[in-house]
Parts: C-alpha cells; structure tokens; sequence
C-alpha cells in the first residue's frame, strides 16, 4: 500500500474520494472560514474550488456518481444550504436553499439527492428526485442525520431517539 501525505499544516479535514479515485475533495480552514478543495493524488497538486471568507463555512463534501459535481453543505450566517461545485470550479451554485437547516448531501446513481433538514422541527431524512419536489422519508422523534447510499440503492443514515 502506497501512503501518500494528504496534508502538513494544511487544515484539510472531511475527505471524498473521487468516483475513480484520482482525487480527494476536502474542506480546508483558513482564517475563520472553511472551503472546498481539490487534491489530484497523481499530480501531487491542491486547487481551491470555492472561495468563501468571512466566516462562511462548508461541510460534507460528497462526490455525485459520474465524478463531475462535489456536493457540500454551506453556511453563511445560521444554518445549512446545499450547494454543488463542477470538479473543475467553473459551477458553483445552490441546490437546495430555505430558511430551514439542510447538510449531508449525497447523491445516488439514479441522480436523487438524500439530505437530512429540520422542515417538520426535527432532522428527517429528505430525498428529491431528478425533476421533482423534494419528499420527506423519515419521521423520527430525535433525528435522522449523516445518510449515505450504495451502489445497489441502499441508504443508510444515524437515528437519535
């Protein structure tokens, strides 16, 4: 097994791998703000691909299926959006934007994006499928949080009674 130093000061934590697993998506934190960036494990080479500042924090970043999107969780001021970036850096757009707490953004290969957010008062697992309105999954008492999905369509996620 080849070891490969990701980091040396660099306050990179969160790490994605690529579909293909060429590189690794992270968050770095610097001067009070958090961003995503690009590690290209061949080229030994880190490229930021959001450039947030004044305090703006991003957390979770998920890769989608076909490798082109990284999926994040942003903050400005007071709870989460979810937002997407291109691998290259040249998109960088909401997703899912309200007034309530959305983060933990993943992708399945059929395109639906599972999240959890606070819409009924408590964390429920979300999902929204290509070209439709996003549906509640769960109804817990304490909170669905942290979802992840197979290959096969599995989905995971932490339970809090």
């Amino acid at each position: 097994n080849k070891r490969t130093l990701f980091t040396h000061g660099g306050r990179r934590a969160d790490r994605a791998w690529s579909p293909e697993a060429t590189h690794i998506a992270a968050v770095k934190q610097s001067d009070g703000s958090t961003n995503i960036v690009l590690f290209d494990v061949e080229a030994d080479s880190v490229v930021a691909l959001t450039s947030n500042h004044s305090g703006q924090q991003v957390i979770e970043p998920r890769w989608s299926p076909d490798g082109e999107w990284i999926y994040y969780s942003h903050s400005e001021r007071h709870g989460y959006d979810i937002r997407r970036v291109r691998r290259d850096g040249s998109v960088d757009e909401a997703v899912i934007a309200t007034d309530r707490d959305e983060r933990s953004p993943v992708v399945d290969a059929a395109g639906t994006l599972w999240y959890t957010t606070d819409t009924g008062g408590v964390y429920d697992l979300h999902r929204r499928r290509p070209g439709a309105q996003s549906e509640r999954v769960t109804n817990v008492i304490g909170g669905a949080f942290m979802p992840d999905v197979s290959a096969d369509g599995k989905v995971v996620f932490s339970r809090y009674d």
